[in-house]
């Protein structure tokens, strides 16, 4: 089943139309190895034919299975762990401010922090803000906070990957990338070989498909995002698109925080300021008074 150009090409243009995903020209074993069990579920006897369905019939189940194969679901717990180091230590403190701030003001319709993982995969990012969320009103219990205050909502492009996140269920090896001991005794339980979170943590997360190049202006008043190792897979314009989408989802002074090889487009200079808690780098979103002055 190995793809023509031309095939290639076509599955490259159906890819970056619907899910942003831009394919580099060294990625046709990608789609080789990732579609054939596709066809072969579907009794389909050539790329030819997938590509055929995908075009000539209406089949959004389809259509999302073909997107499911070729996202890259890596993931882990605390994934490169400063950003969550720092989240515990620094930012949760400062949203807490800003919750405080915004219980001062009226017209403000949002009396929660709201956090949302967008590209959530199988939940180990919006689970892990929840663990730290909860580490840190343990540490500081004289606060008075307490997780009704926060809601986390974790989205992915991916059905199959969030029915893994909605079960909750890890092998070992999962657990042991980025969890410490101290959170797998905590956070989690065993059953059956496998690690299951725990319903205080499943309960600070609502799960959702989104699929963040459509429509998703419901999606507002966030104070933080985490929008981690998505943009890699974009190219510039695509990256701008989501970016401005991104920008509109977060209160003034809400906090964006990316992948350690991603970056800002440029023409975003005016919406956001770069700021550094300890090693992560965050961008906040500039007021509007402060954007016209940019």
């Amino acid at each position: 089943m190995n793809p023509t150009e031309e095939e290639f090409n076509r599955i490259r243009v159906f890819l970056l139309e619907t899910s942003g995903l831009c394919l580099s020209a060294d990625k046709q074993y990608l789609v080789q190895t990732r579609l054939e069990p596709v066809a072969r579920r579907h009794s389909l006897l050539s790329l030819a034919e997938v590509i055929r369905r995908l075009e000539e019939r209406n089949d959004g189940s389809f259509r999302d299975e073909v997107i499911d194969a070729m996202t890259t679901n890596e993931t882990s717990f605390n994934r490169d762990s400063h950003p969550f180091d720092e989240l515990r230590s620094t930012i949760l403190p400062r949203l807490m401010q800003t919750l405080q701030d915004r219980k001062t003001r009226s017209g403000i319709p949002f009396p929660r922090i709201r956090i949302w993982s967008v590209a959530a995969s199988t939940g180990q990012e919006p689970y892990s803000i929840a663990m730290a969320i909860l580490d840190f009103l343990e540490a500081n219990p004289r606060t008075g906070w307490t997780a009704d205050h926060f809601w986390i909502l974790g989205t992915d492009i991916s059905e199959r990957a969030l029915q893994a996140a909605r079960a909750g269920r890890y092998s070992d090896w999962e657990i042991d990338r980025g969890l410490s001991r101290e959170q797998k005794n905590k956070f989690l339980t065993q059953h059956e070989g496998q690690w299951l979170i725990s319903p205080r943590v499943r309960n600070m997360v609502d799960l959702r498909r989104v699929n963040v190049l459509q429509n998703i202006v419901d999606l507002a008043g966030f104070d933080l995002i985490f929008c981690r190792n998505l943009l890699i897979y974009f190219d510039e314009l695509t990256r701008f698109n989501v970016c401005q989408k991104l920008a509109k989802s977060l209160n003034p002074d809400g906090l964006l925080l990316l992948g350690a090889a991603e970056h800002l487009p440029a023409s975003s200079d005016t919406t956001f300021q770069q700021i550094k808690f300890g090693r992560t780098i965050a961008f906040v979103k500039l007021s509007a008074e402060n954007q016209m002055r940019g």
